[in-house]
């Protein structure tokens, strides 16, 4: 049976291949193994794979595509609500405008209404400032059924929430 189901934006995936910080690894690695055993569902948008796409390195490229399969995620449909939510997102200066992508990832996540989303982009995404602006914008937009999609962590985060 699965349980929870999070958004998990490209930072999560690119940390699948990071040698240098193994702790944020092995909680990765973890997260995902909890989805292959399906205790957790995942979900990525076009962007995920945009993103990947985007990658400078071809080695890492290949490999971030390999693990779509390695790892299977719904991809998520693009709905004009996400654009008007990431555009709130970054007027309201959570985000800066030359990143709206990250808020792009948020405005997924709200409003699929998956539990929460997953990220290591904590300049931008889990941050304290970004989560008390997504929680009071989905308030004021009335994406109260959705507060828990405002719950933006990263997997060591996940992980706990699951336990």
């Amino acid at each position: 049976m699965i349980g929870r189901q999070y958004y998990v934006d490209t930072s999560v995936w690119g940390y699948l291949f990071e040698d240098i910080l193994r702790e944020k690894k092995e909680a990765t690695e973890t997260f995902f193994r909890l989805a292959q055993e399906k205790k957790i569902e995942i979900f990525i948008s076009a962007l995920v794979i945009e993103e990947m796409n985007r990658t400078g390195d071809r080695n890492l490229r290949d490999r971030l595509l390999q693990s779509l399969k390695d790892y299977p995620a719904t991809v998520l449909s693009y709905q004009d609500e996400i654009e008007k939510l990431a555009s709130k997102i970054v007027d309201m200066e959570a985000i800066p405008e030359e990143f709206e992508d990250d808020a792009r990832h948020i405005g997924y996540a709200i409003i699929h209404g998956v539990d929460g989303l997953v990220s290591w982009n904590m300049k931008h995404i889990v941050r304290i400032t970004t989560r008390r602006v997504v929680s009071a914008l989905c308030r004021m937009e009335g994406h109260k059924e959705r507060a828990n999609s405002a719950n933006l962590m990263n997997a060591v985060d996940a992980l706990v929430v699951l336990r």
